[in-house]
């Protein structure tokens, strides 16, 4: 996987992943009638996740407005995914021997939350792909499938999904022209977002005016590097899940997405 150079912020301290896999081997040990005082290594479990060590988990959980359902179901979804051997353990759990992965029941067993569906097709888990519905035997409840790109994060690599690897580029800030307006375009836009509102800066000038430059200067004013979307790389038809998950990369990342139609 190719990983693009984003001088990582202070929530890749640590990796989230592992503490992830200690905390769903613990629960479900405990699903599976383990020891009571096994509840003391989980609220310790618990308290590194709620600090820097899980800085990488908690922001997932934020940036794409996770219910604790949904949080919960990601989570053990993700342990399976970075750790295979919880896979026997969650079968056991669920008494059905060959479902390695997590399904509602379960999720809702462990940590008793209601009947209502977790995953639905309008949900966050399903919009941005962090997991993936896999049906099994005729009748049985779905299990669920964390996507990789989001275990490489939780392990601390802001690696790219395969589908970007040639669309999606840093676009370094250069010294942009005394009358290009990037304080004045950075002032307005940083109002717009202190106020919860949702933007989008579209920048016209004929080719090779340095649009995509200006949305860069623009970028670096407002604190956060730059991702050029080059859509002329990407199939029509690819180019809507393509733009979904460079959306995905770039909250994650805390970076400013600059989409480009026609080359600069």
């Amino acid at each position: 996987m190719t990983e693009i150079k984003l001088h990582p912020k202070p929530y890749l301290l640590a990796s989230a992943a592992e503490l992830l896999v200690h905390r769903s081997r613990l629960r479900l040990a405990m699903r599976l009638g383990g020891p009571v005082d096994e509840t003391l290594p989980l609220e310790t479990l618990e308290h590194r996740l709620a600090g820097p060590e899980g800085r990488a988990w908690a922001r997932l959980v934020e940036l794409f407005g996770l219910s604790e359902p949904e949080a919960d179901l990601l989570a053990l979804a993700l342990a399976v995914a970075a750790e295979p051997s919880l896979g026997p353990l969650v079968a056991q759990a669920q008494e059905a021997e060959g479902r390695l992965l997590p399904t509602e029941p379960l999720i809702k067993l462990m940590h008793g939350h209601p009947a209502r569906p977790i995953w639905k097709p309008t949900s966050p888990l399903s919009m941005w792909r962090l997991v993936t519905p896999v049906r099994m035997a005729p009748g049985e409840p779905h299990g669920y499938e964390a996507d990789r790109q989001l275990v490489d994060w939780m392990f601390g690599n802001l690696s790219l999904d395969a589908e970007l690897v040639l669309a999606l580029d840093a676009c370094p800030a250069h010294r942009a022209p005394s009358e290009w307006p990037v304080v004045e375009t950075a002032e307005r836009l940083d109002h717009a977002l202190r106020q919860a509102a949702e933007l989008r800066l579209v920048v016209e000038a004929r080719p090779g005016a340095g649009r995509r430059s200006f949305a860069a200067a623009v970028a670096q004013k407002l604190g956060r590097e730059a991702l050029v979307a080059d859509a002329s790389v990407i199939p029509q038809s690819d180019w809507a899940e393509a733009f979904m998950l460079a959306q995905r990369f770039a909250l994650f990342a805390d970076a400013a997405l600059i989409l480009s139609l026609i080359h600069i």
